[in-house]
């Protein structure tokens, strides 16, 4: 163990800075004079550790051993939370709780506040502390709209509490829209080597910029408008005149759509729109203005449709944009967007339906007879299912019971009307329970 003889040998302590100094030189690499220990990160602080006859001690208790002659009897505490800064001043003689009231915010706190941390289960934040060595107390979640479930007269201030109840809704997590990485190709039309020619590598690096700002943040489109060219000169130091040239210069090479910039004032490209979507495509909700749109969004179903000028929102991507060579007819809403399909509800048959579909299949009264009392006393259930399409399960019957021959083994292809109707009276008589096509 270092004694204070010892410790006094071999280091200097400098009041005024808190460091430690080497009096003698304790291996080659290290002469008189130099600073002692090497750096150390321990839990959420930065220490200064120095090994001294094979034995490694923190900086802090050291310096406590020299000006106070004797080893702290229990933690150093640095007051100012700054593992670094070893002034006597600084450092005090306290318990293991008391440290621990007095330690640094996480590096993965999310909330910027020490003590409040995000609670998924409620998807709010949470202020919790340690008391007593015990597990963590509950003492509130923090929202805009509610007051601390727990709360307590003096709050410590190492919690950080908020004190005004509005700063809470700065807290609260926004979904993100955007993506952290985007392709770029080599340029295939030659629309982007005519304009690093004409901009330079100062436009092509203001147009990457844009392709970034655009990608994370809506993802696949940004406002062409005063505040985009504020950002610009703000990360790369040019001239208002220059950003705005090279804006109007990669509009007119065909980088960005010009539609798009002269009808609503956004700066987008149906090969920004390619490459975001299917990247996006994972995220559980994009929300997409659909008129910005230049492609097909079909295939992705996490979208979430909105209309620039009306209130109506819709989550199927199916119908946003119309589809070449779809057969299918759609309902178009009074905006010229076509609506998602409502889904069709299955409507029991008549009995005059299921007669004439059997008749024109060439098969018996008897048999669609059967097929209707069948379904009907069993709900229209096709196994565990509701039936989507009676016609379906006609067919199938027809099938399996093969009764689309007459007795003489000759094909039916087609029976009067009178023949059916006194088939359908001869099966009324036989049948318990009315089976009547025409009622």
């Amino acid at each position: 163990m270092l004694t204070y003889e010892r410790a006094s040998e071999l280091l200097r302590y400098e009041p005024e800075t808190g460091k430690l100094y080497w009096k003698v030189r304790p291996a080659n690499r290290v002469h008189i004079g130099d600073e002692a220990g090497t750096l150390k990160r321990v839990s959420t602080n930065t220490y200064r550790e120095v090994m001294i006859d094979g034995g490694r001690y923190l900086a802090h208790r050291i310096v406590w051993l020299l000006q106070n002659g004797g080893w702290p009897k229990k933690d150093i505490d640095h007051k100012d939370g700054d593992g670094l800064n070893n002034r006597i001043e600084n450092l005090r003689d306290v318990s293991r709780q008391e440290n621990m009231r007095n330690i640094r915010m996480y590096r993965n706190n999310a909330s910027g506040v020490t003590g409040v941390s995000w609670h998924k289960p409620t998807g709010k934040w949470r202020a919790q502390i340690k008391t007593g060595g015990r597990k963590n107390k509950h003492l509130a979640d923090l929202t805009a709209s509610t007051k601390p479930l727990h709360p307590i007269a003096k709050p410590p201030m190492s919690l950080g509490l908020l004190n005004d109840m509005e700063e809470r809704d700065k807290m609260a997590r926004p979904t993100k829209q955007g993506i952290d990485y985007f392709p770029m190709d080599c340029d295939p039309d030659g629309k982007l080597e005519l304009f690093i020619a004409e901009n330079g590598c100062e436009g092509f690096g203001l147009l990457v910029m844009i392709w970034q700002m655009i990608y994370k943040g809506e993802g696949y489109y940004i406002k062409k408008d005063d505040d985009l060219v504020l950002r610009l000169r703000k990360e790369s130091l040019l001239s208002t005149e220059k950003i705005v040239s090279v804006i109007e210069n990669s509009i007119k090479r065909g980088i960005f759509s010009i539609e798009s910039v002269d009808k609503h004032g956004i700066l987008t490209s149906s090969g920004i729109q390619k490459r975001f979507f299917p990247a996006a495509k994972r995220k559980k909700q994009v929300t997409v203005v659909a008129e910005y749109l230049l492609i097909s969004v079909s295939e992705f179903v996490n979208l979430v449709i909105v209309n620039k000028n009306a209130d109506s929102v819709y989550s199927n991507a199916t119908n946003v944009k119309e589809e070449v060579n779809v057969k299918e007819e759609v309902n178009v809403r009074e905006d010229g967007v076509n609506a998602p399909q409502p889904k069709k509800r299955f409507v029991v048959p008549e009995k005059q339906e299921v007669a004439a579909f059997f008749a024109e299949a060439g098969s018996t009264a008897d048999e669609a007879g059967k097929f209707w009392y069948y379904y009907d006393s069993n709900g229209w259930m096709v196994g565990r299912n509701k039936m989507k399409a009676w016609t379906s399960a006609a067919h199938k019957w027809i099938r399996t019971n093969n009764h689309n021959t007459n007795s003489n083994g000759k094909q039916r292809k087609g029976d009067s009307a009178d023949t059916w109707n006194a088939e359908f009276a001869d099966l009324e008589n036989r049948l318990q329970g009315s089976w009547n096509p025409d009622c």
